[in-house]
């Protein structure tokens, strides 16, 4: 269903005046079927999950919105976990990102550059800990992404989440 809103907010494409830079996220645009492996903190287990993440422009194509969908055992979709809104900020030549879900109340600020052949993201919880995201083996129908959690102020991480994404048909 299309609205007044979200014909103002989604975007046909990244605004000229920083394609480039916009291309970091860009290259994400669409779809994604993921397989999403995460770490509960209160039990020690690895949990698995199927999911959707699509990501769009907004903003007249000056930043990236996703939206995370649980894929239900039916294969149709659950409510949305959560959603990130990523601009890019010529000041620091980088994306400020911030990804929130307020169904279970979790929320996430995040600066994210280039990082070899993906995207680093570092930031913190909303209870300080440093986390840091990362976006590698980025491909035209695939990536993998992995989160990393500190508790010791930085010093060393360890492993909260991994997921791999294959792009969705159209």
């Amino acid at each position: 269903m299309d609205s007044v809103f979200s014909t103002a907010l989604v975007a046909a494409g990244p605004n000229s005046q920083y394609a480039s830079e916009l291309a970091t996220f860009g290259r994400l645009i669409g779809s994604w079927t993921m397989d999403h492996d995460m770490l509960s903190e209160s039990s020690a287990e690895w949990i698995h999950l199927r999911q959707r993440w699509t990501f769009e422009w907004i903003l007249g194509g000056r930043g990236i919105q996703d939206v995370i969908e649980p894929i239900e055992a039916d294969g149709s979709l659950g409510e949305p976990v959560g959603t990130t809104v990523r601009s890019f900020d010529p000041s620091i030549q980088g994306w400020r990102v911030n990804w929130f879900s307020p169904k279970y109340e979790e929320y996430r600020s995040l600066i994210a550059m280039p990082y070899r052949d993906g995207i680093r993201q570092d930031g913190s919880r909303a209870d300080g800990r440093p986390i840091r995201w990362n976006f590698t083996e980025i491909t035209e129908n695939s990536f993998v992404f992995d989160g990393w959690c500190s508790d010791d102020d930085g010093e060393t991480f360890w492993h909260e989440q991994h997921m791999t994404a294959t792009r969705t048909p159209s």
